[in-house]
């Protein structure tokens, strides 16, 4: 059952520019560029010192609870908790890996970068676009979209390895080898070498040989194990938790063998939560379909595109059909309550929607007909929830 709106808590809203993910970067920067008194967000120096090599990995997936939750089978990140520096801290909105990844190589929020969703309408193409795989929303093949959507202009602000690279310091990015050139990474993570592992189990050596680069080195390492894993069989189905426990292994490598003096640094994207009741097609749904131009973002945090002259009368549709297990609001009013940030800038404003809707109940609204394997998935994110929207930043000193 599904509290009532008068005992649901509102909606987590980032702690943007002093707790949120947008600020890890910078933060880690400032460990090894001791010379820039004015980028340490997070204020690592006070509680780790300076250092000449940091590595962050982060785990797609981690939200604070799934640490928690599962101290058993994630040993090392459960007592990393009590170390030095660890605490919570907000991911991005919303709660989905483009919009937080981009917050992360940036260093802003998603109302400056405008990467405002898992998916967004661009008035570029005039098409809803899947913003990790850079094509049209629904379609299979990736990075379709590059040349009119060139990731650089797309997201132009400069990225904190850019901005590593121009202070001296050896910076490189440890992921997946076929993202090494895809839009996402070209804007969100732009600048430095990037390393390719064909299994995250390689991550430790290509960190290891990546922090042996230079007098001093920043190193940002991907491992999207549990969040694959927890959307197949929810966030404690077997699944999830052998991955965990695999990105738990790689954790206390990194720990153990990284060279005396290193930081590290574990965070994630966004956390998540299991979806099994209240799923709504709004295909089957006349009500929320009324009105809708094009539907973007994902089943917990919806963008909804008004068609000409119908953004009052979607407003209400969804209000009423959703208000009593989502956050239902108009993108004007979202963006004023600063959801997307401080400052929303015109390219954002265009790829919010006219109305937005984030889930604090259970449930999710779902298009079969754009995507049927989205249907499919037990483990969900997106939302203002705290499980969706707090992720651990886990220290320690080598």
């Amino acid at each position: 059952m599904v509290a009532s709106s008068d005992s649901v808590p509102g909606p987590r809203l980032p702690a943007y520019g002093r707790g949120t993910l947008a600020e890890v970067l910078p933060s880690a920067l400032a460990l090894v560029d001791p010379h820039d008194s004015t980028a340490d967000p997070l204020a690592l120096r006070e509680s780790l010192g300076t250092c000449e090599r940091v590595c962050v990995l982060l785990a797609d997936g981690l939200g604070s609870d799934v640490v928690e939750h599962h101290r058993d089978v994630a040993p090392t990140l459960a007592a990393m908790r009590a170390e030095t520096g660890s605490r919570q801290i907000d991911t991005c909105c919303p709660s989905t890996t483009a919009t937080s990844i981009t917050s992360f190589g940036t260093g802003t929020a998603p109302g400056r970068h405008g990467v405002v969703g898992y998916t967004a309408w661009m008035r570029e193409v005039g098409a809803v676009v899947n913003l990790i795989r850079f094509n049209r929303y629904g379609e299979s093949k990736s990075n379709t979209l590059v040349r009119r959507l060139v990731p650089e202009q797309l997201q132009a602000n400069r990225t904190v390895f850019e901005r590593a690279v121009a202070a001296g310091v050896a910076t490189t990015t440890v992921s997946d080898r076929r993202f090494s050139d895809s839009g996402l990474t070209r804007a969100a993570l732009r600048g430095g070498n990037y390393a390719g592992w064909d299994s995250p189990d390689e991550i430790p050596e290509l960190v290891a040989a990546a922090l042996g680069e230079g007098d001093r080195a920043l190193v940002y390492a991907y491992d999207p194990r549990f969040d694959h894993a927890a959307h197949g069989s929810g966030i404690d189905g077997e699944d999830a938790v052998t991955a965990l426990a695999a990105v738990d292994a790689v954790a206390a490598r990194l720990r153990d063998e990284l060279p005396a003096g290193s930081v590290l640094l574990v965070t994630g994207d966004h956390g998540m939560v299991d979806v099994a009741e209240g799923r709504i097609d709004v295909d089957d749904d006349a009500a929320l379909a009324g009105g809708v131009r094009a539907l973007g973002g994902e089943p917990r945090f919806r963008h909804v595109y008004a068609r000409d002259g119908a953004a009052g009368d979607v407003l209400d549709a969804w209000s009423e059909r959703l208000g009593e297990v989502a956050w239902v609001l108009r993108g004007a009013d979202a963006i004023a309550a600063g959801w997307f940030g401080p400052h929303a800038g015109p390219e954002a404003r265009n790829r919010i929607g006219d109305v937005v809707a984030a889930y604090h109940g259970e449930g999710g609204v779902f298009c079969r007909r754009v995507d049927p394997r989205q249907a499919e998935l037990i483990g969900h994110h997106g939302s203002l929830t705290a499980a969706e929207a707090v992720v651990p930043l886990l220290a320690a000193r080598t």
